[in-house]
């Protein structure tokens, strides 16, 4: 009996795969997912097979959208299919599609699920595949029984008769003999007749299952539809076992001394600090985010697939990288000699990570989730998704870091996108902007009480805490600065807001915006508040920021950043910390080692290439150190020990640690008191926020302000106690206190803030204001722009434009207040100044408003002092206000103002640019002309070209403005860029050509002049006059060197323009060795010749583009020269469009604009926004394709000569 039994358990666990043959593990299968198309959910689709089907059976799944994976170097062991195209152009090549028929033919699986069936109708070799054809739709949501007819098949293994789905089922042509059918479907209810829906047949040596039930993502979401899937796919492979492979461990780094000496040699760091190689490639591959364990263990997650697929890396690597995030080992010397693998498998990198008692919370593209570790740090269960996130961002703009904050809570930051975020308690955190931005979000450790903090960056990509309770945020640009944020928490920075002079409002330089400080170009990967103890006194709370760099190589600002700040937190200087002198150091992260000494995560290579190396450093600090205050347990200057302090206090429960937080909090240690209150918000007892009360008569400001923070938040305040603070002799203090109110008092408390100092510090007035926009009344409003304070009225115009900037984006504010206390201090400005008031209308025009405006206009025209800038400002708020703009008093002020101007014997560059804004009314005649005659002249390059555009414009064929260029342009006592100026302006203003003058430009002994005039003439409406000139001067004989300028100046001429070079690249090769030789002086009349000038100085109604001011201080020439020829391969940022294509029955349209998938959640509807800003929205599947182009115009190589692209690109270089 005893020997049944053994003999029993073996069979039973050969049964369950525990049998000896199977205790090893099996080697994965390599599994291509092939994806894309139209009408179904291949994204959604494709995140749950990667992710459910690796748990269950060893594989490395490699999603591919298109037939490239064919080329890789090798085979996967089954293709599971699920796209639906109806064409194979764009998708496979000649070449791969015979690729796929052989692969087949020689024994790889193919498991076919539902659309694949569809695709490729024309194709008939691989519809052979399958033995069936598709014929038509059936019901698009019928509710499916799908019945087994061989029940036995290994297809239907550890499934317990039909499956019920709903989906949709195809109408086929009769399956060919030579297939096994194993299942039919029926539609439950209708009586029709059961049809095959599941058969296999063999291709050569290649097995091939069809199922055609899986229309909806959530058939995908059962386990025995992705049972089928497995069962499939091993039978599909003949169910290889594999080799048994061992226990992964990574090999020891093998040393060599020689890279490691040039590698720490190249980095430059302050005097008395020194820094060591932690761990390398193969045990970090692109490392992109980490973080620390209680024990002091690094964990890092390496970015296989950052922005780029996976084969397309030099060189290719023999299988997918799966995005694993790893655990080091490190030996006695801190290096690492071991990596273990924590989890892995992932299609996107995972951009964050946060770990606290054996639990390891994840960031990954749209979902974030908790998984448990082992006591070896290895994923110990399954993966819990806690946040998803409706929309699907593009790779990586989705969850960047996630950072568990010191009130225990995790803080996390998203991308730029339509974000849509839903936590397990069904909260959801949604824009204010339909268009999206980036933002700070909060919730608990199990994805309960989601928040959204703030928002209205680009890429807020990471964010670190002060032990007093200060956030600060770093966000990155592109087409946006680059900055840092001293977070004010709702605060909406406005990445999208499209307002004026957009650059300036990002960087906090307009008045109006919340706080900022725009940081250097590239990527910024990290802030650090610095609070431990290894470095030096003088580093105690600064930020440490890590710059990835600018992209290009080689690369440029790639260091680390020290911020230096005042003791209210304002940034007093930045300087670099560390630097390295090989451009292949690219930090993505910056974090404290235990003993107070900085990790640095390098990503190590030329841009954000995956090339699979990756470094980790150390930098400590070794010289001596004068003694500082000693601090043990909560007030140690050691933020690891302040941890472990804290975390020992809540383990010893409230009756053991209450007594040590109480004097701790009576104590003059700061940092220790704020500790204390960090413990006691973590700790849930309910004594905690009376504890805490204690910490609101401390001696510094800091922990005061601290502490009411934590009562606000804990919904522990106490009004009656929080009155007697309202006269706290610090203004941070007030502040806070003021916030804590309920509603009905807030204002109140807020305004009485501001007015006892608080408005002085810009941080502290942005929050107040802020807090008025959303809650105040008139009275309020009126109370600060009618004070005495300067400062006051400020933050009462910063009130105002907020509640109508809220307003704007749907949300409550007191808008109408808003206006009426606009107009009331329009009409009686008091010690305002009217520009700010007009301004505000300006931006945010309304009918209630127009009455108000031109009072105010008007009554400042007839100034005789009025100022040309504060003219022009008031005639844009009339047109803003669509009010009349002809009137005597206008005509007068004008007339005043020019001839004002004519009298100055000099005049800033500011005030001429104002004058010629003023022109642009089309007023002043006479007065007019004169002053546009005097400014071609001038030495400012941009009042010449405003000017000459404006002479063109109304005075073509003047004959004293034509004369006047002539002269300039024929002076040789002029400086050359404005006797260039003087060509270009002249063609325009000639109706026909001057052949005296041009035969003198054409044969100057200036290069420079000779090439400007040939360019020039080709906009000549004379163009038989013109190269009559050419002829008569003998260029073709002369001189070679402006062989290509004459011959495409002739073929503009004869109406034949040259055959553009076909082969860009090539192109691109040549005007890039070309680069040097360029005149930067001619560049700029090249931009202004063709359509550059217009639409990137804003002179095209509609139309938007970059400000090329600095392009050249964050891109580099092949990037300059890629936005040229390749518009759309460097789109930035803000300046996307799409080209849509929408299916209305048979027909189809395209539409420009911006596509927003899933917009109602339900997967059923999607949102298309035109560039006129009208909105629709279609049925899902409507919108077959979306392709993200550039506004930039293609094909602008072709209307130039390739010297005067070459020029152009010298003109875009200097911009720095």
């Amino acid at each position: 009996m005893k020997r049944m039994r053994i003999v029993l358990l073996m069979l039973l666990c050969s049964v369950a795969g525990l049998g000896p043959a199977e205790a090893a593990p099996r080697e994965p299968l390599k599994v291509v997912l092939w994806l894309g198309g139209f009408a179904h959910e291949f994204r959604n689709v494709g995140g749950i097979l990667s992710e459910a089907l690796p748990r269950q059976r060893p594989m490395k799944i490699n999603i591919a959208w298109d037939g490239d994976f064919l080329d890789a170097p090798q085979r996967p062991d089954v293709i599971l299919m699920y796209h639906c195209h109806r064409s194979a152009k764009d998708i496979l090549t000649e070449a791969q599609k015979d690729k796929l028929l052989k692969v087949v033919k020689e024994g790889v699986g193919v498991v076919a699920l539902h659309a694949s069936y569809y695709s490729f109708l024309k194709w008939d070799e691989y519809h052979k595949f399958y033995g069936a054809r598709f014929i038509k739709h059936g019901k698009s949501e019928a509710r499916l029984r799908v019945m087994p007819i061989q029940k036995q098949h290994p297809i239907f293994k550890g499934l317990a008769g039909p499956m019920e789905v709903v989906s949709e089922l195809y109408q086929s042509t009769p399956v060919a003999k030579d297939c096994d059918v194993l299942a039919h479907s029926q539609e439950i209810g209708q009586g029709k007749k059961p049809q095959p829906s599941i058969w296999t047949r063999t291709y050569g040596k290649g097995r091939i299952v069809t199922i055609l039930p899986g229309h909806f993502a959530d058939n995908f979401r059962e386990a025995p539809f992705q049972r089928l899937i497995l069962n499939s796919m091993d039978w599909a492979t003949q169910d290889k076992a594999g080799k048994a492979t061992a226990d992964s461990k990574a090999v020891p780094v093998k040393r060599n001394h020689d890279w490691e000496k040039a590698a720490l040699d190249a980095f430059k760091l302050p005097e008395s600090f020194e820094i060591s190689l932690v761990a390398a490639e193969p045990h970090l591959a692109n490392p992109i985010s980490m973080t620390l364990d209680e024990q002091g263990r690094i964990y890092v997650s390496n970015a296989h697939s950052y922005r780029q697929k996976w084969w397309l890396m030099k060189p290719p690597p023999a299988m997918e990288p799966s995005n694993p995030v790893v655990c080091l080992t490190l030996g006695p010397d801190g290096r690492a000699v071991e990596a273990t693998t924590v989890a892995e498998g992932f299609a996107d990198p995972i951009m964050g990570l946060s770990i606290r008692r054996n639990r390891l919370w994840v960031s990954n593209r749209d979902r974030l989730f908790v998984t448990a570790l082992d006591e070896k740090g290895r994923m110990a269960g399954d993966r819990k998704v806690l946040i998803r996130d409706a929309a699907t961002a593009w790779n990586p703009f989705a969850m960047y870091r996630v950072v568990r904050g010191p009130d225990d809570l995790i803080y996390m930051t998203v991308g730029d996108h339509d974000t849509r975020l839903t936590g397990p308690d069904g909260q959801a955190a949604v824009r204010l902007d339909h268009k999206g931005s980036g933002g700070v979000f909060r919730f608990r450790e199990d994805g309960s009480q989601l928040e959204l903090l703030m928002e209205g960056m680009r890429a807020p990509f990471t964010l670190g805490f002060t032990p007093f309770g200060r956030l600060w945020v770093i966000t990155n640009g592109e087409g946006s600065p680059n900055c840092l944020l001293d977070a004010v928490r709702g605060t909406d920075y406005r990445f999208r807001n499209g307002s004026r002079g957009e650059w300036f409002w990002l960087t906090g330089a307009e008045k109006l915006a919340a706080p900022a400080w725009e940081t250097a170009p590239g990527a910024h990967t990290a802030v650090l508040p610095y609070y431990s103890s290894n470095l030096p006194e003088a580093y105690w709370g600064n930020l440490f920021v890590s710059n990835f760099g600018v992209h290009g190589s080689p690369a440029k600002h790639n260091n680390i950043l020290r911020f230096i700040l005042d003791d209210r937190g304002r940034v007093i200087r930045r300087e670099p910390f560390l630097s390295s002198r090989d451009s292949k150091f690219r930090p993505t992260q910056v974090t404290l080692a235990p003993d107070g000494s900085l990790y640095i995560l390098d990503w190590y290579g030329k841009d954000d290439e995956n090339d699979l190396t990756g470094r980790l450093y150390q930098v400590r600090y070794v010289g001596k150190k004068p003694e500082a205050k000693a601090g043990r347990g909560l007030g140690s200057r050691n933020h690891t020990e302040r941890r472990n302090a804290g975390n020992a206090l809540l383990a010893a429960g409230s009756e053991s640690a209450l007594p040590v937080l109480v004097k701790t909090l009576s104590g003059e240690n700061p940092l220790a008191a704020a500790e204390a209150i960090w413990t006691l918000r973590r700790s849930g007892w309910p004594t905690a926020a009376d504890h805490i009360g204690r910490a609101l008569s401390h001696s510094d400001w800091r922990v005061r302000r601290h502490a009411v923070q934590q009562l606000r938040e804990m919904g522990k305040q106490d009004k009656d106690r929080l009155r007697t603070l309202l006269d706290d002799p610090d203004p941070a203090v007030q502040l806070e206190v003021a916030l804590a109110f309920p509603i009905a008092d807030r204002c109140d408390a807020v305004v009485q803030a501001l007015q006892n100092g608080a408005a002085t510090i810009r941080r502290l007035r942005f929050a107040g204001a802020l807090e008025i926009a959303r809650f105040g009344e008139a009275v309020h409003f009126a109370a600060l722009l009618g004070a005495d304070s300067p400062e006051l009225r400020l933050a009462g115009l910063i009130a105002l434009d907020e509640a109508f900037y809220e307003n704007s984006k749907g949300f409550e504010a007191p808008e109408r207040t808003a206006r009426q206390v606009l107009s009331q201090f329009m009409a009686w400005p008091g010690k305002l100044d009217e520009a700010d008031l007009l301004e505000l209308a300006r931006r945010w025009p309304h009918a209630s408003l127009k009455d108000s405006v031109r009072e105010s206009v008007m009554a400042a025209f007839k100034n005789k002092d009025i100022s040309a800038v504060d003219f022009a400002q008031g005639f844009e708020a009339l047109k803003r206000m669509e009010l009349p703009t002809n009137s005597p008093e206008i005509d007068t002020a004008v007339l005043r103002l020019l001839r004002a101007a004519r009298t100055k014997k000099s005049m800033p560059s500011a005030e001429k640019q104002a004058l010629l804004k003023v022109m642009r009314t089309g007023k002043g005649g006479a007065e007019k002309l004169a002053l546009l005659k005097a400014f071609i002249a001038d030495t400012d390059p941009a009042v010449r070209a405003e000017a000459g555009e404006q002479l063109a414009a109304d005075y073509q064929g003047d004959p004293e403005g034509t004369a006047l260029c002539r002269e300039l342009a024929l002076d040789a006592q002029r400086p050359l860029e404005q006797r260039l100026d003087a060509i270009a302006n002249l063609v325009k203003l000639e109706e026909t050509v001057n052949e005296d003058c041009w035969t003198e430009l054409l044969r100057a002994p200036e290069r420079a002049i000779v090439i400007a005039s040939l360019r020039s003439l080709q906009q000549t409406a004379d163009r038989s006059g013109a190269q009559r000139v050419i002829d008569s001067t003998g260029l073709q004989n002369k001189d070679t060197a402006i062989k290509d300028d004459l011959l495409f100046t002739s073929a503009v001429l004869a109406g034949n323009a040259l055959a553009a070079e076909k082969d860009k690249d090539k192109l691109r090769s040549r005007v890039l060795m070309r680069v040097p030789e360029g005149n930067a002086a001619l560049g700029r009349i090249v931009y202004r010749a063709h359509a550059c000038y217009g639409c990137h100085a804003g002179k095209i109604p509609g139309m938007r583009a970059p400000q090329l001011r600095h392009i050249a201080a964050s891109h580099d020439t092949p990037y300059l020269i890629d936005s040229v020829l390749f518009p759309d391969k460097a789109v930035k940022t803000g300046f996307l469009t799409q080209m849509i294509t929408i299916r209305k029955g048979k027909k189809e349209s395209v539409v420009m604009g911006t596509l927003q998938r899933n917009i109602s959640g339900e997967a059923r509807y999607d949102q298309v926004t035109d560039n006129q800003g009208k909105r629709a929205l279609y049925r899902k599947g409507q919108v077959i394709s979306a392709k993200t182009i550039s506004t930039m115009p293609a094909g602008l190589e072709g209307t130039m000569s390739e010297p005067e692209l070459v020029d152009l690109l010298s003109y875009l270089k200097s911009l720095k």
